[in-house]
C-alpha cells in the first residue's frame, strides 16, 4: 500500500505528463494570447478559433459594444475595485438589474458578474437542508 502511494505523491511532485506536452506544443493551459477577439485569437502570431469563449454570439467584438464600452468607462471608471458584496452596487446596478425584471415581468431581478456566484447563491438558498438533493447530469457546467 504504501509503495502506491508513493507512485501517486511522486506525480504530484513530478509532473512528467505536462512538461510533455508542452515540449510537444501540446499543453493548452495558460497559453498567452497576442490577441483575444472573441471567437478567434491570436496566439505566438497565428490566428486560432478560441473554442473556450463565453462570447458565443460574438458581440464583444461588435464596434457598438466597444464605443458603449468606452463611454461607460468614461462615465463610471473601469470597475468598483472588488465585488457588490464587499464594495457595494452602483445606481447602474439597480437600474439594469430593474430593466431585466421589467422584460421578463417579474417583481425583482439579481444580476451576477460570474456563473460560479449564480451556482454558489443558488445552491446556498435552495439546498438549505439536509434534505434537499440537487440532481445534475455529466454536462452540467463546471
Amino acid at each position: 500500500m504504501s509503495e502506491r502511494r508513493s507512485d501517486v505523491l511522486n506525480k504530484a511532485y513530478e509532473p512528467q505528463a505536462a512538461d510533455d506536452a508542452r515540449k510537444a506544443s501540446g499543453y493548452p493551459y495558460f497559453r498567452p494570447f497576442d490577441f483575444n477577439d472573441g471567437p478567434e485569437a491570436v496566439i505566438d502570431g497565428k490566428r486560432v478559433t478560441m473554442f473556450g469563449s463565453n462570447n458565443y454570439l460574438g458581440l464583444t467584438t461588435h464596434p457598438k459594444v466597444r464605443e458603449a464600452a468606452v463611454a461607460a468607462i468614461g462615465r463610471f471608471g473601469t470597475s468598483m475595485t472588488g465585488s457588490r458584496f464587499v464594495n457595494g452596487s452602483m445606481k447602474l446596478h439597480g437600474e439594469f438589474e430593474e430593466k431585466i425584471a421589467s422584460f421578463y415581468g417579474r417583481e425583482a431581478a439579481l444580476v451576477f458578474t460570474t456563473g460560479y456566484q449564480v451556482n454558489l447563491s443558488l445552491c446556498s438558498a435552495l439546498l438549505s437542508d439536509e434534505h434537499t438533493v440537487a440532481v445534475v447530469d455529466r454536462r452540467v457546467h463546471a
